[in-house]
């Protein structure tokens, strides 16, 4: 029995933030602009690709523009949380290289990557395809091995 190609998800903004504060802030690109997020981004992409031969790439993206239904729900939910100026940039500039290599981005205001990785895991799961969620997050790396047992017990 051949075995199916997966479709390979991609929390964009945990790699990107991973990325970001790992790698030296000495890294820039043309117009003294940082490069940390962008480089250690594409190191990711590219070697989850080489790994897992997706049949596809989903990378979803966090809206930071404008709120979630998530902020009316909860009260206070990421209150507080701000980003560098120079991490902003980049993850503007990210989805542009995601679409460069020919992979798919999921990015709309009032929404989050999270959004996004679990609905393209149903549907993924819906047509007989396996999913397989990469993210620095805990609650995706749950999401995943929920996704693995469910398979094993299938």
């Amino acid at each position: 029995m051949t075995q199916r190609r997966p479709l390979l998800i991609i929390d964009g903004d945990s790699f990107a933030h991973r990325s970001y504060h790992a790698l030296p802030k000495t890294i820039r690109r043309r117009g003294d602009k940082g490069a940390g997020a962008i480089l250690g981004f594409a190191n990711f992409l590219l070697r989850l690709y080489e790994t897992e031969k997706p049949r596809a790439v989903l990378v979803g993206w966090d809206s930071l523009d404008e709120p979630t239904y998530r902020h009316d729900a909860l009260e206070g939910y990421q209150s507080g949380r701000t980003f560098d100026d120079e991490l902003v940039d980049q993850l503007d500039v990210l989805p542009e290289f995601v679409a460069a290599c020919g992979f798919a981005n999921a990015k709309e205001g009032g929404y989050e990557a999270d959004d996004f990785l679990a609905a393209a895991v149903g549907k993924e799961e819906k047509r007989g395809g396996t999913a397989v969620v990469a993210s620095v997050l805990a609650r995706e790396w749950q999401l995943n091995r929920l996704a693995e047992r469910l398979d094993a017990l299938a």
